[in-house]
């Protein structure tokens, strides 16, 4: 064999091996965010898929925090029951979140500055905690009767919101919960007995209907 025979070889097999390590797909990734929870990222359509059953699992470490730019549409299949710590902080080109009925909490900062977020139903959920939608873009939002505590900060900063529908059941609304918002108006429902300090500050009410068994007004 000669040396050129043997060098066209050679470099036929570097060749083929090279592309054999290169991924499938470089715009598509994946990983886990919970014991028998997974994700997924399809970075050509922008679309997130969580999958599996339990809880999201991230309070430390976001593992898709570097592509979080790239996420417009999140899709929550049916098992999981929450939506982790921070998981969709700054996604600012967040704008359609699709939840299942298994997903009941909300956790801290699950969607905070999301400006791009205009909408979300919510009719599983039970859990609102801190911030968790700090400085969205929602326009209106109903709390579903589930929830007992719109935690403090939940809805601050949304500058665009200017409905609120919330349902009897709820018991508590934290300190910040609307700070900022453009409410001109809101009717507390009678299960409401604490509204905390400045819930609803900056909002520049034209109206408001009070809890006939509110018993704490920050």
């Amino acid at each position: 064999m000669t040396m050129r025979k043997c060098f066209l070889i050679a470099f036929i097999v570097f060749t083929i091996s090279i592309l054999l390590t290169v991924p499938v797909s470089a715009e598509e990734i994946s990983g886990t965010c919970g014991s028998n929870t997974t994700w997924h990222l399809d970075k050509s359509t922008g679309t997130m898929t969580i999958s599996g059953n339990g809880p999201m699992e991230n309070d430390s470490y976001v593992p898709w925090y570097d592509h979080r730019k790239s996420i417009t549409k999140v899709v929550i299949e049916e098992g999981v029951t929450s939506v982790g710590i921070s998981a969709f902080s700054g996604c600012s080109n967040l704008h359609t979140v699709i939840l299942p009925s298994t997903v009941t909490e909300i956790r801290q900062s699950a969607f905070d500055y999301c400006a791009s977020l205009q909408s979300i139903a919510l009719d599983y959920v039970t859990v609102i905690d801190y911030y968790a939608f700090r400085n969205t873009g929602l326009t209106s939002v109903t709390i579903p009767a589930g929830v007992t505590v719109i935690n403090s900060g939940a809805f601050m900063g949304c500058s665009a919101l200017t409905d609120v529908q919330l349902q009897n059941g709820i018991a508590v609304i934290g300190s910040y919960a609307f700070y900022k918002c453009a409410l001109s108006s809101v009717s507390i429902p009678d299960s409401v007995t604490e509204i905390g300090g400045s819930a609803f500050a900056g909002c520049g009410f034209t109206s408001v209907t009070l809890s006939e068994g509110l018993e704490k007004l920050g």
